[in-house]
């Protein structure tokens, strides 16, 4: 999720990074979230919570995402397709990417270009948007830190603290551990992802700080919202 910003560290990096893809989540068996006034200040099992909100996620296959990935203003849509994950995410006033599963279309200038499929694997090259994959950015342990209110909605509070180490020892391809490896190059060290989550598990808002992060490369918050509503993503034609 943060990974694949962070990486990039510029305009085209954070549409590419808010646009999502891969593979949707597999169905999930796991129960609702705890109830949040049982939990308040204690931890949860992340594993747990990010399963529910992927099946959540996965369920009402459309959302619309809004808000910013560093300096960049972004806004777009996701859906959900069969199995896999389509967006399609604007950034700033002249670049938009459209994600079908693995592969990326760019547009700036004017001009749509098909970009080398790029890899899934860490669940970060998502972003925030991927909210249906959060299991594979977030820590072992997250903590239920309070209730909230946004937008008028009652939310939950969760935080989530992973170190590169951690996501690093938790990959399973040679592609995610070769993007873990450039990103620590960068000096990062690890994200602090907040979810604030609210009736029948579907997320509100996210942030991502970057810890170690240089100069060009910042945080990220985007709010989810149009639960259901439905979108049409499709390829575009490209130059």
């Amino acid at each position: 999720m943060a990974v694949g910003l962070a990486a990039c560290g510029s305009q085209t990096g954070a549409t590419t990074a808010a646009a999502g893809g891969g593979a949707a989540p597999a169905a999930v068996t796991s129960s609702a979230t705890p109830s949040p006034s049982a939990l308040a200040g204690k931890a949860v099992d992340a594993k747990a919570l990010a399963a529910a909100i992927g099946k959540a996620s996965a369920a009402q296959k459309y959302v619309h995402v809004s808000g910013n990935a560093g300096s960049q203003a972004v806004s777009g849509s996701i859906a959900y397709v069969g199995d896999t994950v389509r967006s399609h995410v604007k950034a700033g006033a002249d670049t938009e990417a459209i994600t079908i599963g693995k592969t990326v279309y760019l547009k700036q200038g004017g001009k749509w270009k098909k970009q080398a499929p790029k890899s899934s694997s860490t669940g970060m090259g998502a972003g925030a948007p991927d909210i249906a994959n959060l299991a594979r950015t977030l820590g072992k342990t997250v903590r239920n830190l309070s209730t909230t209110t946004l937008a008028g909605k009652s939310l939950t509070h969760y935080r989530s603290t992973a170190t590169l180490a951690e996501i690093t020892s938790a990959a399973k391809t040679k592609d995610a551990r070769e993007l873990l490896a450039s990103v620590a190059k960068m000096g990062i060290t690890g994200y602090t992802t907040d979810l604030y989550v609210g009736a029948g598990d579907l997320p509100a808002k996210v942030t991502v700080t970057v810890d170690g992060a240089p100069a060009g490369l910042a945080d990220s918050a985007l709010t989810y919202s149009a639960w259901g509503t439905p979108v049409t993503i499709k390829a575009p034609k490209t130059s």
